[in-house]
C-alpha cells in the first residue's frame, strides 16, 4: 500500500506546531489579551486534530474522501505561508519567536501546500 508524503509531511509539520500553541499559548504573541491564552489553546486543539485527520489518510487508499481532505489542508497551508511572506516583507522576524523562522516557514508550508494540492487536484502525490 502507498504511503501518502503530503498527508505525512502535514503531520510531521503540524505536530510540533500544535504543541507549541497548547502548551506555550501566551509566547505565540507579544502582548496578549486576557482571553487569548483560551483561543490559541483552542487552536493548537484544532491544529492537533488536523494532524490525527492527516494520520489516518496517509495509508489510506486515494479516494474522494482522501482528495477532498488533502484539498482542505492544502487550503489552510496558504494562510501560515501568507503570514510568513508578510513577516519576510516587513521585517518582522524576531529570533526564537517561532520555530524556524518565517523563510523556513514560507518554505514547508509552500511545500505541504503544493503536495496536497497535487494529491487534490490528480488524486497522487508527486
Amino acid at each position: 500500500m502507498a504511503m501518502h508524503y503530503p498527508f505525512l509531511l502535514h503531520a510531521l509539520l503540524e505536530t510540533p506546531a500544535a504543541i507549541n500553541f497548547l502548551l506555550r499559548p501566551l509566547q505565540q504573541i507579544s502582548t496578549p489579551a486576557p482571553q487569548a491564552e483560551a483561543i490559541i489553546r483552542q487552536y493548537g486543539v484544532l491544529l492537533f486534530v488536523s494532524v490525527i485527520i492527516a494520520a489516518i489518510f496517509i495509508k489510506r487508499p486515494v479516494d474522494s474522501a482522501s482528495r477532498h481532505v488533502s484539498g482542505a489542508l492544502a487550503l489552510y497551508h496558504l494562510a501560515p505561508t501568507a503570514r510568513a511572506f508578510s513577516r519576510i516583507l516587513t521585517g518582522d522576524v524576531v529570533s526564537g519567536s517561532a520555530i524556524g523562522g518565517p523563510k523556513l516557514h514560507v518554505v514547508v508550508h509552500l511545500g505541504c501546500f503544493l503536495g496536497l494540492l497535487e494529491l487534490y487536484i490528480n488524486g497522487r502525490a508527486g
